[in-house]
């Protein structure tokens, strides 16, 4: 489903790093070997403003963030069991896509609502009374439009991705009475 997302559905920030989950990231870790990546990180979440709606081309590519996360034998190497493409929007999206469909649960907006005048990705702020502080979270929104248009054009592409490559994918069905194809030979 991700690589059908990428290859097929158009969307231009699909590979960049969500910077809120990459901060949070390394934050809750504290890897030394992560130093200079945490500390760009923080350099660009801090030209992030309070009460800003903020699009996700403002995200760094994963160029970026890959130029500065630390490598063992020519390997990215993953922080706390996290790989770095789980930072990718098309991971997140699918994500979010497996929770309102698997677990009829919406991620994102603690207590707050979506705007629904949106039509494309985003960033807003959240403010969140703790014990003896408030502190601030970037929610990261996916519109339900944003969903429709990103089906649409992945639908289309498929379908002109098959007719330009002479593919017919009935082909590739396997007719049978059982749910296991093994069973239907």
């Amino acid at each position: 489903m991700v690589e059908f997302i990428r290859k097929f559905s158009g969307w231009e920030e699909c590979d960049r790093i969500s910077l809120p989950h990459l901060a949070r990231l390394l934050r809750i870790n504290q890897d030394l070997g992560f130093q200079d990546l945490r500390k760009h990180a923080n350099s660009l979440m801090s030209s992030w403003i309070s009460g800003d709606v903020i699009a996700l081309d403002r995200d760094p590519s994963s160029e970026d963030i890959t130029s500065l996360w630390p490598r063992e034998d020519n390997r990215l190497l993953p922080l706390a069991n996290v790989k770095l493409e789980s930072l990718q929007h098309v991971h997140l999206f699918y994500n979010h896509r497996n929770s309102l469909i698997h677990e009829f649960r919406m991620l994102g907006m603690l207590g707050g609502a979506p705007d629904w005048s949106r039509s494309e990705p985003y960033y807003s702020t959240l403010l969140l009374a703790e014990e003896d502080a408030e502190s601030e979270r970037w929610e990261l929104q996916y519109p339900i439009e944003f969903y429709q248009r990103i089906t649409r054009h992945a639908i289309q592409s498929l379908e002109g991705y098959l007719i330009q490559n002479s593919i017919d994918p009935i082909s590739f069905y396997i007719s049978g009475s059982y749910w296991v194809d093994y069973l239907n030979d």
